[in-house]
């Protein structure tokens, strides 16, 4: 039996991602970049995971469907891997 992921560990995979397509820290994150890296769909709770990066100072929101990557989040999804 396979054990959905937290909710910290899915903004964790989503930072990754953010990353994996070039996100730097300071620099803005839109949803629509993750296309074509992970069907967005696939990942359990995305909003609610950025809503936990936010919290945890990992993005900095900037609209309703933007954010932006900080130095604590480019670090933790760094320390996950």
């Amino acid at each position: 039996m396979t054990t959905s992921p937290s909710v910290g560990e899915t903004a964790i995979r989503i930072l990754q991602a953010f990353i994996a397509g070039g996100a730097q820290p300071g620099k803005m994150l839109a949803p629509s970049l993750l296309q074509g890296m992970v069907h967005i769909k696939d990942i359990p709770d995305f909003q609610a995971a950025l809503g936990y990066a936010s919290e945890h100072g990992w993005v900095e929101k900037l609209s309703n469907n933007e954010y932006r990557l900080t130095d604590a989040g480019f670090a933790a999804a760094h320390s996950a891997t």
